[in-house]
């Protein structure tokens, strides 16, 4: 079981590293103007906030490990920047899925 679990965490780590090379937008400015069903179709990222409000967000690019997101959400309506070293390996699979 410990070599699974390490191999899990190895694979993780190294999934990380190349999300954090990536220079991808999935939503332009353009779409998020005219707020298009795009920005409903792009990969998600979700969060919990201080007073355990649950938001959801709309990937608008990754680059350079910065993950910049728009919220989608009453609670969180604004723009929110998240790094890839912050992501769940379901979050870091799913923006690979989407690729």
């Amino acid at each position: 079981m410990d070599k699974l679990v390490e191999s899990i965490r190895s694979n993780t780590r190294e999934l990380v590293e190349l999300v954090k090379t990536l220079d991808h937008t999935f939503l332009t400015e353009l779409d998020l103007e005219t707020w298009t069903d795009n920005v409903y179709d792009a990969p998600r990222l979700y969060d919990v906030d201080k007073y355990d409000n649950y938001n959801d967000f709309a990937i608008i690019n990754i680059s350079n490990g910065f993950i910049n997101t728009i919220g989608l959400t009453e609670c969180y309506d604004g723009m929110k920047l998240f790094t890839v070293e912050e992501l769940s390996t379901d979050d870091l699979l799913n923006i690979c899925d989407c690729l």
